[in-house]
């Protein structure tokens, strides 16, 4: 597996790959060696990269040092069969290269849940082509998954209102309510400070 950009989502799908017993390669300006082979994973060149991986995942932002990575000019580089995976940004993959690349039998196959342009047209070229895979980038696009978040947010909701505990509140601590109740005095002097100082 070649893993584009070892953030924090990059270190999880490593880790999660070298526990799948997954040889692991990764590009990154920004790691040293050691911090990847802390990781388990050896540190190459992007070059290297598309060479040797069977798969790549892209965990990195758009830049200009990072649109389009995958284009016509990179696929001959890129090891014959190679699977691509892009739940980063849209553009990091130049989409009409991809779809030559499937045509042409380099790619293997592609999964992408960000596009160059959002919402991607319903006629886009990659939607037709059997050996591709396209979700939402949100989790919670699904239907079942808006449900679930509406039922949380009353759950939520209830909570605060009959006893006062807040749970996954922006700027606010998830702490039980007998804890909350003995640090609310700081927690307004912090408020107060705050709006003191701006």
């Amino acid at each position: 597996l070649g893993i584009v950009g070892l953030g924090n989502v990059g270190r999880i799908v490593a880790e999660r790959a070298v526990a799948l017993k997954m040889r692991v390669i990764a590009a990154d300006p920004l790691v040293t060696a050691e911090r990847a082979s802390s990781l388990g994973v050896s540190l190459v060149t992007l070059e290297q990269l598309f060479r040797a991986s069977d798969a790549i995942s892209v965990h990195t932002p758009l830049t200009p040092e990072t649109k389009h990575l995958v284009r016509d000019e990179t696929l001959p580089q890129l090891k014959r069969g190679v699977l691509l995976v892009n739940a980063a940004e849209g553009g990091i993959f130049d989409e009409t290269a991809l779809a030559r690349g499937l045509r042409d039998g380099v790619l293997g196959g592609v999964a992408l849940d960000v596009f160059e342009s959002e919402p991607p047209a319903a006629d886009h070229p990659l939607f037709s082509m059997p050996n591709v895979i396209v979700t939402p980038h949100l989790g919670a696009s699904t239907e079942e998954a808006q449900e679930r978040v509406v039922g949380e947010i009353a759950e939520q909701l209830v909570a605060f209102f009959t006893d006062g505990t807040v749970t996954n509140g922006v700027n606010v601590p998830s702490v039980p309510r007998e804890l909350m109740e003995k640090i609310a005095p700081l927690v307004d002097l912090a408020k107060r400070l705050g709006l003191f100082v701006a």
